[in-house]
């Protein structure tokens, strides 16, 4: 790693809308950083299912995703 370079990390969960997840990203641009790197980390899946006879989802069942991105600044 340079010796002149400063990095900084910052994770972006499920609770960030996309709206604010730029309007940070601005934020840190306009301190003078750039993205580096971008990963997805901690990505998690559920469905939730009502016993039914039924094959596949019906009322009440549902599917949530959870996901973090990780973002690497540097300037």
């Amino acid at each position: 790693m340079a010796k002149n370079k400063t990095y900084e990390v910052k994770d972006y969960d499920s609770g960030w809308a996309a709206k604010e997840i730029t309007s940070d990203m601005n934020d840190w641009a306009r301190q003078g950083y750039e993205v580096q790197h971008t990963l997805l980390i901690g990505y998690h899946n559920e469905v939730s299912r009502y016993s039914d006879p039924l094959p596949g989802l019906n009322d009440g069942d549902s599917i949530s995703s959870l996901g973090t991105m990780r973002v690497v600044y540097v300037k």
